[in-house]
């Protein structure tokens, strides 16, 4: 799949315990990695709008860059996108 045909927008994202200053730098990463799983290794999606998704828990890296974060979160919320739970 090519990222071009993938239009991906995360409305509102709740983070806790992080900057508000990374806030935008994080939900960019998450968008532009989500994009790259769902071209990379598939995602039955089309023409799916969700009213909210659950990254789930992890653990983050005291002091990792916003970029790192949000490529975590992304990956995370593709598993649970992956795994059917929605």
């Amino acid at each position: 799949m090519d990222l071009k045909n993938i239009d991906l927008q995360i409305d509102e994202l709740v983070l806790r315990g992080f900057s508000p200053l990374d806030g935008n730098a994080i939900r960019d990463s998450i968008e532009t990695e989500l994009k790259h799983l769902i071209a990379t290794r598939g995602l039955d999606a089309a023409g799916i709008s969700l009213d909210s998704v659950n990254g789930g828990r992890f653990k983050v890296t005291r002091g990792a860059h916003p970029q790192a974060t949000g490529a975590q979160i992304a990956r995370s919320i593709f598993g649970s996108l992956k795994g059917g739970t929605r």
